[in-house]
Parts: structure tokens; C-alpha cells; sequence
């Protein structure tokens, strides 16, 4: 009997390997037919035209206002702005200010981190008891 179980036992595992082989390829075979489609390709083709046209509006609309007095006005300020974060006073002004605000986030996680010790030093000294 545990002869043909042991045959039964193989066979099923042939059966089972050969079924996820012919899944496998019907898988592959389906990918294939679906890139092929030509309905996916039309749809790839009029994606891209979109992407394109919009890319190109965007570039359009970039150059415009790039050219108008705001975008001018915008580069100005951007200038500007670098040119204060260049200036060494500032950045020791900057670094203070975020070393202030790292060293007080340190603080407040330090203060939870205390009081989740102490709640769980209360909570074993309560189940000893």
C-alpha cells in the first residue's frame, strides 16, 4: 500500500509542477497577445501624443512666465534669497535656530520615552505585588 501511495504521491507532484509550467506559459502567452493588441498600442500612441502636447504646453507656459514681469520678479527674489543664505550671519542664525529645535524635540521625546518607562515600571511593580 505505501507503494502506489508513494507512486499516487509523485504523480500529484508531476501533476501539480506540469500545471504551474502550463500556467506559467499561458501567463507568458497572454502578456504577449495583450502587448500585441493593437487596441494597446493605439492607447500607447495617444498617451504619448498627450504626454508630448502637454510637456510642450508646459514648456510654453514656463517661457511665458519666465518673460513676464511676475516670473522676472520671482527670479529677483530667488536671487536674492541666495544671496542671504550665502551671508555667514545667517547661516549661524539658521544653524542656532535648528540646533535649538532638534535639541527641543530631544527633549519632548526624552520626557515621553520617562514616562512610558515609568508607566511600565508601575505596571510591573503592581502585577509583583
Amino acid at each position: 500500500m505505501s507503494d502506489n501511495q508513494t507512486a499516487d504521491e509523485e504523480k500529484t507532484s508531476r501533476g501539480i509542477g506540469d500545471e504551474f509550467s502550463t500556467l506559467g506559459q499561458n501567463l507568458s502567452d497572454l502578456l504577449r497577445a495583450a502587448w500585441d493588441n493593437p487596441e494597446r498600442k493605439h492607447i500607447q500612441e495617444e498617451i504619448e501624443g498627450g504626454l508630448n502636447d502637454f510637456a510642450n504646453l508646459l514648456k510654453s507656459e514656463a517661457d511665458s512666465f519666465s518673460e513676464s514681469p511676475t516670473g522676472q520678479r520671482l527670479k529677483s527674489d530667488i536671487s536674492e534669497i541666495n544671496e542671504r543664505l550665502r551671508n555667514a550671519e545667517t547661516r549661524n542664525l539658521i544653524r542656532g535656530e535648528v540646533l535649538h529645535v532638534m535639541q527641543k524635540a530631544n527633549s519632548e521625546l526624552r520626557n515621553i520615552i520617562d514616562t512610558f518607562s515609568v508607566s511600565a515600571e508601575d505596571k510591573n511593580s503592581e502585577e509583583d505585588q
